[in-house]
């Protein structure tokens, strides 16, 4: 077990949340996953998969015992400012999220709080001191889809809009945050890049996404084929066209 392991072990044992008999399980699942894939998950990470424990439960454990805050992300907006301190590799390759920027201090989400050398990495990556709290991993993967897309650009594009402006009535609720934020991604990092046009692709196995730049189609990061039905239904709303048909081709314009 590594120390995160024994970490999260002691404390499920120690607040009664998981037996000693779910445990071992959890262990021997740990060991066969690095006979079978060369790599084992983490004991939380097989807990929660078997609904063992809550994930905000173990959360709000682990910040509580190292004298870290929580850093809920479910319905928490987060300012332009702060998004664009990290670019989507970052986020996605340390699991973390940006949440606030306090001076030159930037607030952070991790998932695991035990991994401080996240900390120390970012804060001579990005040249900031970095104040680290705690999330669940659902939760900032959630935010990353949301805030983050294209070609690693921000999304939160519109926040401070005037919401009397045209494009504000093609929006959906905020229900449909993921999906919207993810056009918005698409569209803006478009327009950072100054494409004359966007392609977005179907293709049989995967949903393609191509700017024309400079008279060239370039292919940019896509988002994952099951959100192909609900982003192209989501176009077609913001520019008034029809979301039944999918055979005619049909003219429509969204003013962003």
């Amino acid at each position: 077990m590594t120390t995160a392991d024994q970490f999260v072990a002691e404390l499920v044992s120690r607040y009664g949340l998981v037996s000693a008999a779910d445990l071992e399980q959890a262990g021997a699942a740990q060991v066969a996953a690095a006979d079978e894939f060369g790599q084992a998950p983490s004991l939380a990470e097989i807990l929660l998969e078997r609904g063992l424990v809550a994930a905000g439960k173990l959360s709000a454990l682990q910040a509580e015992e190292l004298g870290l805050p929580v850093r809920p992300l479910t319905g928490r907006r987060i300012a332009g400012e702060v998004l664009a301190t990290m670019t989507r590799e970052q986020v996605s390759t340390y699991d973390v999220m940006p949440t606030k920027l306090d001076g030159a201090t930037l607030e952070i989400a991790l998932a695991d709080p035990l991994n401080l050398g996240v900390v120390d990495e970012l804060t001579h990556l990005l040249g900031r001191p970095i104040e680290p709290g705690v999330a669940t991993l659902s939760e900032i993967r959630a935010a990353i889809a949301r805030y983050y897309g294209g070609d690693g650009a921000t999304v939160a594009l519109a926040e401070d809009e005037d919401r009397d402006s045209p494009a504000a009535e093609s929006r959906p609720d905020e229900d449909d945050g993921p999906i919207i934020q993810c056009v918005y991604g698409i569209i803006g990092a478009a327009i950072r890049q100054r494409a004359s046009d966007i392609h977005l692709e179907p293709l049989e196995r995967r949903f393609r996404v191509r700017y024309r730049v400079d008279g060239q189609l370039r292919e940019v990061d896509s988002p994952p084929k099951r959100m192909q039905l609900a982003l192209i239904s989501r176009v077609k709303i913001m520019a008034d066209l029809s979301i039944a048909e999918k055979r005619l081709p049909q003219d429509g314009r969204i003013q962003l």
